[in-house]
């Protein structure tokens, strides 16, 4: 709520070009949200942001939006098996900021992508584009749609459908590192 309140203010206010917020079906867990509340909002947005959730250093798992509580849960599955991953909200799909990326992933031993998006135009592709050689290295998967119709049904359904969901996810990042 409070992030989508931030981002609307920023487009309506604070953007120079055309811009586009994409959400998907779902509740905001705050109440009151408004559109009038929003772009009052004294929340900061900063297009270039990644938030650090949570500390480990075998994997950092990014996401955005809905992912990221899938992202949470995942990380503590992986916690109870020795895996120590951190988490990070990458706020904005783009602008990415390379250098960012750069400094996080060279933190870390290896690293994954959790999107609710299509595998084709996702952040993973623009970040793995900017990368240092020796980040490439450690990259694991990206957990995003394929590039086809995809099924209906609840959100809970589909993300197990297209193995997103945070037992999944804690599965392939196991699978990757043994």
């Amino acid at each position: 709520g409070n992030e989508l309140a931030a981002l609307i203010k920023f487009c309506a206010h604070d953007s120079s070009g055309p811009a586009a917020i994409r959400y998907p079906r779902g509740k905001i867990s705050e109440k009151d949200f408004s559109v009038t509340n929003a772009l009052n909002s004294t929340v900061p947005f900063n297009p270039y942001e990644i938030k650090k959730l949570t500390d480990g250093d075998d994997v950092a798992i990014f996401a955005y939006g809905d992912m990221v509580a899938v992202a949470l849960e995942a990380a503590q599955m992986l916690k109870i098996n020795g895996t120590m991953a951190s988490v990070y909200n990458s706020i904005c799909v783009s602008p990415v900021d390379n250098a960012q990326y750069n400094k996080i992933i060279s933190s870390v031993k290896k690293f994954i992508f959790i999107e609710n998006s299509y595998i084709t135009g996702s952040i993973s592709e623009t970040v793995l584009a900017g990368l240092n050689p020796e980040n490439s290295i450690k990259y694991l998967h990206t957990i995003a749609f394929p590039n086809e119709c995809i099924c209906q049904g609840t959100q809970a359904q589909i993300l197990k459908h297209y193995k997103m969901s945070a037992e999944d996810v804690k599965d392939c990042i196991t699978d990757f590192l043994k």
